[in-house]
């Protein structure tokens, strides 16, 4: 039997390491007869992985970068100025449709009292299988988006579930949606 979800509780040093944690876990979140919570946590470690992916690179750049900041001024302010819009961007988890017929959706899911962003509710779109899920900032995004209306269903434990209805998808382009929570 292949790796389970269990197998996977040390975060690798490297970034070999982490390559193939996130091979890994593709291939077990290709796994038929999966539901959609075991996928949804998959994603949440694929999404981890990869945020551990990002800081490590910069990480690296950023000392690679201080070595030229008293020889290469105007190159490392560039550089520094145009990392400070990256991270920012970075944090919406801003991306290009993949082509000119699909588009995007990015998405807010916020507790209605508290207005506090929801992190793990679990985002199924009609038509498409595999769901996601929010981070940590509530937000969730799907890709690839087939041009025209879609409902989105979002569940959490300890919440009511809600959908949100009428979404317009247009090619090439980035559609933005929030929905509130109740507590049931």
């Amino acid at each position: 039997m292949g790796p389970k979800l269990t197998d996977y509780h040390v975060v690798p040093a490297t970034l070999t390491g982490f390559m193939s944690q996130i091979t890994e876990f593709s291939e077990l979140n290709s796994a038929p007869r999966m539901d959609i919570a075991a996928r949804a946590s998959i994603n949440k470690e694929i999404s981890k992985l990869i945020s551990e992916i990002r800081e490590l690179l910069n990480d690296k750049m950023d000392k690679s970068m201080n070595t030229i900041k008293n020889t290469e001024t105007a190159f490392f302010n560039a550089y520094t100025g145009a990392r400070v819009i990256v991270d920012r961007l970075g944090k919406r988890r801003q991306t290009k449709p993949a082509d000119e017929t699909t588009g995007m959706i990015n998405g807010t899911i916020t507790d209605t009292e508290t207005g506090e962003p929801l992190a793990d509710v679990i985002v199924l779109m009609e038509g498409i299988a595999e769901a996601t899920t929010t981070d940590e900032d509530g937000t969730f995004m799907f890709d690839g988006v087939s041009a025209g209306l879609h409902n989105i269903t979002c569940t959490l434990e300890l919440y009511k579930s809600l959908t949100l209805t009428g979404i317009v998808v247009k090619a090439g382009e980035e559609t933005e949606t929030e929905g509130n929570m109740d507590k049931g």
